[in-house]
């Protein structure tokens, strides 16, 4: 059998020895041994693919993308009936997919159809998952949907870290590579479809943003942090509500018209799209992400409001991995009130970190503007935290409403423990550093 290998770290050593050890021809290692963050790898004791292929004598290929056409020539020239591949951050693209006989396997650390795409180990301990494992599967142009050849399965407990489950599912993952091998070379693998239903997936990126939600309870923030728990990478990140340690109402007042006092939305990225097509939980076709491109150039506004979306971009995936590659720091959507669930009222982040800035209220009456802030302070007074209270003034706001609130609300500031707050002081408090557990 004539094996292309495409891949990283350990394991991808693991799979090159292991198909010289039961005698395969491999024509070409593809690595990326020269990539900046596989450094950190080779000092944690994971050998380095390319001279492992070296020692072996092998033809090796680094510092390339697999969907250039120079890569893809030499995978052609290399003539293989199989190409695994394991631990490799590109897409495949139907090229490549189809010039293996029998065709491009990958390595996928979760127990599929569960967690598929982006950090599967993280997350199911994040969401309490019982077990989380290993799986051989054939990539199709999906993410890690293609039918299974092999899978192993490990336990998550209550004292497992980060560190302490991805050495668990490495030490099934030699065991699987042996068999996986074994059953390829006798011609015995059988594909079994993944069951679409009981799937999950995850967009690139950690997971939330490496910060856990204030308001999450006792038991999701600690598996949380022991998800983060492998030295000697940074551990997460504290939200500013469990640091600033005080009471009162940060108040971020946003209007749609030209304004010298309030955040300006018409200065940022609005969409107005039907954004139904993008509820998927996906990262979309290749054509999908071609069109949120125009949407989000990247280098554009920093925030982006979504004015006609009244329940936040959860589901709209390829929306949401096309901000975190345009590099926007939040978006804006109407939300929830006051009285809705802490978790979602105040600022959070969404599962690949973009940070959300709901709107809580919109064009309040004098009135209104008092009873909302009164509404705030009982907040931050039962959470003991800072309350973020987020008003729009939207066009149809008047001059006359606009001077009204103004007085109003400096009346308010004058008599009570509310500080005014830009998108940026936002976005700046809940930038906090990572907990440092290198030492």
């Amino acid at each position: 059998m004539r094996c292309v290998v495409i891949g990283s770290k350990e394991l991808g050593c693991v799979i090159v020895d292991e198909l010289v050890r039961q005698k395969h021809s491999i024509p070409l290692v593809i690595t990326r041994d020269d990539s900046p963050g596989m450094a950190l790898w080779h000092k944690m004791g994971h050998r380095s693919l390319k001279e492992v292929a070296t020692r072996h004598g092998l033809n090796v290929l680094e510092g390339v993308k697999v969907n250039d056409d120079t890569t893809l020539n030499a995978i052609r020239e290399a003539r293989p009936d199989l190409i695994l591949s394991c631990f490799w951050s590109d897409l495949f693209k139907s090229e490549i997919l189809m010039i293996p006989s029998r065709g491009v396997f990958n390595f996928h650390t979760a127990f599929l159809p569960k967690n598929r795409g982006s950090r599967p180990i993280p997350w199911a301990m994040i969401n309490g998952d019982e077990f989380t494992g290993i799986t051989l599967h054939q990539m199709q142009l999906g993410v890690d949907d293609g039918p299974i050849v092999a899978t192993k399965k490990v336990a998550i407990t209550d004292s497992d870290t980060g560190k302490t489950m991805y050495d668990k599912v490495m030490r099934e993952g030699v065991n699987l590579v042996t068999e996986v091998i074994a059953l390829f070379g006798e011609g015995k693998e059988v594909l079994t479809p993944q069951e679409d239903a009981d799937s999950t997936f995850h967009l690139r990126g950690e997971p939330y943003g490496g910060q856990f939600n204030y308001f999450w309870d006792e038991t999701k923030v600690d598996r949380f942090k022991r998800s983060f728990i492998f030295p000697p990478f940074q551990a997460h990140r504290n939200p500013p509500q469990s640091k600033q340690l005080k009471q009162g109402v940060s108040l971020i007042v946003s209007s749609e018209r030209s304004s010298e006092s309030w955040n300006e939305l018409s200065a940022q990225n609005q969409f107005t799209q039907d954004l139904r097509p993008y509820q998927i939980e996906s990262g979309g076709d290749s054509a999908m992400r071609k069109v949120l491109r125009t949407w989000n150039p990247k280098g554009g506004a920093q925030l982006c409001y979504f004015p006609t979306q009244k329940s936040g971009l959860d589901a709209h995936y390829p929306i949401l991995e096309s901000l975190m590659r345009g590099d926007y720091l939040a978006s804006i959507s109407s939300l929830e009130t006051l009285d809705g669930s802490p978790e979602r009222c105040q600022p959070f982040r969404y599962e690949n970190g973009i940070l959300e800035l709901p709107v809580n209220y919109v064009n309040p009456s004098k009135e209104e503007l008092q009873s909302h802030l009164h509404t705030a302070q009982r907040f931050s007074a039962k959470y003991d935290c800072t309350c973020y209270l987020h008003i729009l003034l939207d066009e149809h706001y008047g001059t006359d409403d606009h001077e009204l609130f103004t007085r109003e609300l400096s009346q308010q500031i004058q008599n009570s423990t509310i500080s005014l707050m830009t998108y940026g002081d936002v976005c700046e408090e809940f930038n906090t550093e990572y907990e440092d557990i290198s030492a």
